[in-house]
């Protein structure tokens, strides 16, 4: 699985940015009794977890994070390991006060192409549902949109002013920049593509009027995925997209690729008789 993900951040090098959808970081996990791990030491997760990433060279880093119990380390008081491994690669600072460098969810508006990036996403290991969780997702976002009246932008604007003037940044906000980020906000449904991992496969729904995409991961099937019940459904890989600002030969400004690699070892053995 090296070898497969050394190809591809030499094949794809020095991205223009590089979104990890989360899960950077994995926890011995009690239900495969610490199997699934080559060692228990937090600090070998982080060292190898940021010699991976710092193979693409990636010319900016945008930190999801995933689930709690496979990225915090320590029991009495967890650390949240994406952020320190945020900090330590030097991804993108998040706006606003503070100095966090990974976020749960975040929204891209590029040359006026909307897209929202998130680690969750309900899941479905039934073949016949597997596009169902990530349309869920399309849908949610449409209905939280609907749900918003105009009177919610003023709400918006007054709260998040009053943030301001409480850390003392007013003089750097225009009120011009409070409205946008309120628009944000109330337009926060309106999407032309969906990013979502967790679930660990592939796949891709283009409907009129926007894609979404549920990404590979980089990690084996566990004995727990077996345990489920019939072969798991895993994906390794990663997904490479380009946006342009004007429409190509095919009318299309938004052009996205899958990179999977079969899985060879994971599956259930074959015996001859």
């Amino acid at each position: 699985m090296y070898d497969a993900f050394a190809y591809v951040a030499k094949k794809w090098h020095k991205p223009d940015k590089l979104i990890l959808l989360g899960d950077m970081l994995n926890n011995p996990e009690r239900g495969d009794a610490g199997l699934g791990v080559w060692s228990a030491n937090p600090l070998d997760w982080f060292e190898n977890a940021k010699q991976l990433i710092q193979l693409f060279d990636a010319k900016e880093i945008d930190m999801i994070r995933g689930t709690g119990r496979h990225v915090m380390i320590g029991d009495k008081a967890p650390l949240p390991g994406e952020e320190l491994l945020a900090r330590d690669l030097d991804a993108k600072k998040l706006p606003g006060p503070g100095k966090y460098r990974s976020q749960i969810k975040f929204i891209s508006n590029k040359w006026n192409f909307r897209m929202h990036f998130a680690h969750h996403v309900p899941s479905s290991q039934t073949e016949w549902y597997l596009p169902t969780p990530i349309a869920k997702e399309g849908i949610r976002l449409q209905l939280q949109q609907k749900r918003l009246g105009t009177g919610e932008r003023d709400k918006i604007i007054q709260s998040f002013t009053e943030q301001i003037q409480r850390t003392g940044n007013v003089k750097r906000v225009t009120e011009y920049a409070i409205r946008q980020f309120a628009n944000e906000l109330l337009n926060a449904g309106d999407m032309d593509a969906i990013f979502r991992g967790h679930n660990h496969y592939w796949l891709r729904l283009d409907f009129k009027s926007q894609h979404l995409i549920s990404c590979p991961c980089w990690q084996l099937p566990t004995e727990w995925m077996h345990k489920k019940g019939g072969e798991p459904l895993t994906d390794i890989g990663a997904v490479r997209f380009r946006l342009t600002p004007d429409e190509d030969d095919f009318e299309e400004r938004f052009r996205i690729k899958p990179y999977i690699v079969p899985v060879v070892e994971g599956l259930t053995k074959q015996v001859r008789w």
